[in-house]
């Protein structure tokens, strides 16, 4: 048990440090997102609690590694834990995963979207919240960042013309 809260304050350092922009975007540009994610696989629960905060402050500055770490299946994995703490946590990682169109995608590739809706119907109010922001944030996608992502730009919507074209 010593061992565990040992781990448990070393990972609190992060965390720590993350909890600030300037923290989430050292970790980020110290490439330890890939760490982290590997982390998130073997450690417990509270260990996990801890390492789901620290990625969805860190993703919220940069989700590129976490989208090349394959983060999104394990974040799903962690979707369906008994832990409404780590369902929770999960789903605000992937909201921040989901701002990016690639994040976006991984999650329809992944089959994340029914997991979200049923979450909906979690008996924790954080976890039905923290659902219903990450599908709103995976089903959204704004004309500017279809044409960044797309190279154009314009694009059609239902065969209209967006209004930003020229």
């Amino acid at each position: 048990m010593a061992v565990v809260a040992g781990r448990k304050q070393a990972q609190d350092l992060p965390w720590g440090a993350c909890s600030c922009p300037a923290g989430a975007k050292g970790i980020v540009n110290s490439s330890l997102i890939p760490s982290l994610v590997w982390k998130l696989q073997r450690e417990e629960e509270g260990i996990q609690e801890l390492l789901l905060d620290t990625l969805a402050a860190c993703l919220m500055e940069d989700a590129t590694e976490a989208l090349a770490s394959r983060a999104v299946p394990f974040l799903k994995e962690k979707l369906l834990s008994a832990n409404s703490n780590i369902r929770s946590k999960a789903t605000q990682a992937l909201i921040a995963v989901s701002i990016p169109l690639e994040g976006k995608n991984q999650m329809w590739q992944h089959d994340v979207i029914p997991i979200l809706v049923h979450l909906l119907k979690d008996k924790e109010e954080e976890v039905q919240a923290s659902a219903a922001g990450a599908l709103m944030y995976v089903t959204v996608t704004t004309e500017g960042e279809a044409a960044r992502w797309l190279g154009v730009g314009a694009y059609t919507v239902g065969g209209h013309r967006s209004p930003l074209a020229s």
